[in-house]
């Protein structure tokens, strides 16, 4: 019994503790919250301007800090006169600057038709830009197959009546570019045909077609004649007959001497591809370097052809639809 006692005791002093705790939670409970007036709260007052951080600061060195573009000056400067009631200031007219001609590397050229779309004439009497190669391009080494017997045809083409080469300006002004770059590396230009008249093509197609007079053998060896016209090494109205297109090679520049390409000009086989690896590695660089350098002064290679090169379609003085007849004489 003197046992059971305190621990009675102690039981009832946990229990009236627990009662006395819940009596106090329910009474806070019923209490209206209490509101914080504004004299009880204290603001933080902010400085009335920050520091301001220079971007170049976070920026690396070599990039300097963001300025605005002139027209958001503009835009801004107009909202603060608007704003002040002053007057908007007078914006000046944009005026376009006029068009330049054409240059390469600074190198003026000259337009190919007057401003009323009339065909010029040289001093030669050929139409528009065309002129002799050796007198606009003075010392270039030429050999003018088309005029005479040493292409597939075995005689002359219709339309050269001299064994001259023809150039438009604009094909001539690259081609001294190209003649300066070769000149480092003791190379030069030979040129086999330059303008050739629409007459000379369409004699062409005809004899490749023409089973009873058919072309030299020689430059076909692998290749029948309706697939020389299908893989496009005769076309009637090429680049040739506007003077846009070129057909050429490199010589040594001391001794005249042509280099080994890999096959015969006008070769309609598979081996005339600019990248044939049926030739040797010497004749694939010489082939490459003749591009490399047609190339820098902006010329395009018909890759079929090694030997063809022709003034970009925006560099062409003449429309496609516009071959010309005139005969070289």
């Amino acid at each position: 019994m003197h046992i059971i006692k305190p621990i009675l005791l102690v039981l009832g002093g946990i229990l009236l503790g627990v009662v006395i705790a819940m009596t106090s939670f329910a009474v806070w409970r019923l209490l209206p919250a209490r509101e914080a007036s504004p004299e009880s709260v204290t603001l933080l007052s902010l400085p009335s301007t920050t520091p301001s951080i220079s971007l170049s600061v976070l920026l690396p060195p070599e990039v300097s800090e963001p300025t605005q573009s002139d027209e958001e000056q503009d835009m801004e400067t107009s909202h603060e006169e608007d704003y002040e009631g002053e007057a908007e200031s007078e914006v000046e007219p944009i005026i376009e600057p006029e068009e330049e001609e054409p240059k390469i590397d600074g190198v003026q050229l000259s337009e190919a038709t007057t401003e009323d779309g009339e065909d010029t004439k040289s001093s030669e009497g050929f139409p528009g830009s065309f002129f002799y190669a050796d007198e606009i391009l003075p010392g270039v080494a030429l050999e003018p197959r088309m005029a005479t017997t040493h292409n597939f045809t075995d005689r002359p083409l219709p339309g050269y009546a001299a064994e001259r080469v023809v150039l438009t300006q604009e094909m001539a002004t690259r081609l001294a570019l190209v003649q300066e770059d070769l000149a480092t590396m003791g190379l030069a230009l030979k040129i086999y045909d330059g303008y050739r008249p629409i007459q000379a093509e369409e004699e062409m197609q005809r004899r490749i077609l023409d089973t009873e007079d058919p072309i030299n053998p020689e430059y076909h060896p692998r290749m029948a004649n309706h697939v020389i016209l299908e893989r496009g090494f005769i076309v009637v109205g090429s680049t040739h007959t506007r003077g846009a297109g070129v057909d050429l090679t490199l010589i040594i520049l001391e001794s005249g001497e042509e280099l080994d390409m890999g096959s015969i000009y006008l070769l309609f086989d598979d081996m005339s591809h600019t990248y044939s690896d049926e030739i040797s590695a010497q004749a694939q660089q010489n082939r490459l370097t003749l591009k490399w350098a047609m190339e820098r002064a902006g010329l395009v290679n018909f890759y079929r052809e090694w030997w063809h090169y022709q003034l970009a379609p925006q560099d062409q003085p003449y429309s496609p639809d516009n071959p010309f007849r005139f005969v070289i004489e």
